[in-house]
């Protein structure tokens, strides 16, 4: 659900972005991943993992995982957009009968870039950002 608002947001962003020109493509991947990060961290530390301790510890770990993810999420954005990779995405098959956006091809480097993103970030939160707190752990952090 976190994952979903985030990547909603992320999309918004991108988009609105695009369709008036208000920058390049790859900024606007970047700014809505950041606005996607806005949203996603509250989420997750109360609702997806349910943790409790003290927010610098989750929180440090999860600007560390965030940034690898926004560069991960620039990476394949901007390879997808060599021109060779975007021609082919350019030539998709599209619905005829729902009318086309005229940026939809990054509008598929997009769902590649997040899918990838979305499951990285997914398994490095749990298993390293969020993951629970020993009860020893917890007591030398209070202290």
């Amino acid at each position: 659900m976190s994952g979903g608002l985030a990547t909603a947001v992320h999309f918004c962003a991108l988009i609105a972005l695009l369709e008036y020109q208000l920058t390049t493509p790859l900024h606007a991947s970047m700014i809505g991943a950041a606005c996607g990060f806005l949203v996603n961290y509250h989420i997750q530390f109360h609702w997806t993992f349910k943790v409790s301790g003290p927010h610098s510890r989750f929180f440090m770990r999860y600007l560390i995982v965030s940034g690898t993810m926004f560069g991960l999420n620039a990476v394949i954005f901007w390879l997808a957009t060599t021109p060779e990779l975007f021609a082919l995405l350019k030539n998709l098959a599209y619905p005829k009968l729902i009318p086309q956006p005229k940026n939809i091809a990054y509008w598929y480097v997009q769902v590649i870039a997040t899918g990838i993103v979305f499951l990285c970030n997914f398994l490095v939160n749990r298993y390293y950002t969020f993951r629970p707190i020993k009860e020893r752990e917890f007591n030398n952090a209070r202290v």
